[in-house]
């Protein structure tokens, strides 16, 4: 979910480093649905991991790949 707004992109984790609590990770990740507004993903957006209603994580979008 991208910080200020309540729209729940739905992504699936392909690859990444291991979480660990408290720490940095890098994730990289592909869109699952059709209709979703995946175009907020940009460079620099922050988002929040959310499971169910909870934020469980956050971060920023360092790089697009091929979805600009």
């Amino acid at each position: 979910m991208v910080k200020g707004d309540s729209e729940y992109l739905g992504v699936c984790f392909v690859d990444g480093t291991e979480c660990v609590f408290d720490s940095e990770a890098y994730a990289e990740v592909l869109p699952l649905y059709d209709g979703v507004g995946y175009h907020k993903l940009k460079v620099g957006t922050e988002f929040f991991i959310m499971e169910g209603g909870n934020a469980v994580g956050e971060g920023t979008v360092d790089d697009i790949g091929g979805l600009d």
